[in-house]
């Protein structure tokens, strides 16, 4: 949801909320470097948010508005017409990192 730019969010904000994730996910701020284990409805919930299965299905998740990394890699600017977000380039990073 902090990613969301219909929540008030800023470039800096998102950037930076991207960057912290892909630290924990990578572990690097952990002192023996181990990474975080993920599950199958984890994944899902991360590319897909509330479109999720899981999160229409669990009733604690179904009412939270969760954004998805999907959607943070394609947010269309608004100030550019036919262009995207400039966090869209960390996104689709972070995307490229996981999938990768």
């Amino acid at each position: 949801r902090k990613l969301d730019p219909k929540y008030g969010s800023n470039h800096k904000d998102r950037i930076r909320r991207i960057e912290k994730f892909r630290t924990y996910v990578t572990g690097k701020n952990f002192k023996n470097a181990s990474t975080p284990e993920f599950y199958d409805d984890d994944y899902s919930l991360l590319m897909l948010g509330s479109d999720s299965p899981h999160a229409q299905y669990d009733e604690d998740l179904a009412e939270l508005k969760l954004y998805s990394l999907l959607k943070a890699c394609g947010e269309p600017s608004k100030d550019h017409i036919q262009s995207l977000k400039r966090s869209a380039k960390s996104a689709m990073a972070l995307l490229k990192y996981l999938v990768l």
